[in-house]
């Protein structure tokens, strides 16, 4: 056997785990596509997310409440550890990152600087 085989054998070892990996971590946010909508009443003044749709190919649409006024947002959105992050390609804007708790159908997020939970469920 030459002497630079087993060198081959790690680098081909190491490009296989390491497309594996990128493809797992793709897959994980799978679970989080389709279309999520809440069926809690909106606190009087407050700010709640009333539903979204996160497509596979990264872009979501959603609309949230804000007293008494419905607003629309898009954009593209990403699972970054446990956070659900919505990019608005809106220039200036800043992401929005909601903590992200997946069980099968139902989705929690809580928004983390106002501590705002939403309680979601898949409708498709």
């Amino acid at each position: 056997m030459p002497a630079h085989a087993p060198r081959f054998s790690r680098s081909v070892k190491a490009v296989c785990l390491s497309s594996l990996a990128i493809t797992l971590c793709g897959c994980a946010s799978t679970g989080y596509v389709g279309t999520w909508s809440s069926a809690q009443p909106e606190a009087a003044g407050s700010f709640q997310l009333g539903g979204m749709t996160l497509a596979p190919d990264g872009t979501y649409t959603a609309f949230a409440d804000y007293g008494g006024t419905t607003r629309g947002f898009s954009g593209t959105w990403s699972i970054d550890a446990d956070q659900l992050v919505f990019e608005n390609p809106r220039p200036g804007a800043q992401p929005v990152r909601y903590d992200a708790d997946l069980q099968g159908d139902s989705l929690t997020v809580t928004d983390s600087s106002s501590g705002t939970v939403t309680e979601l469920q898949r409708i498709d």
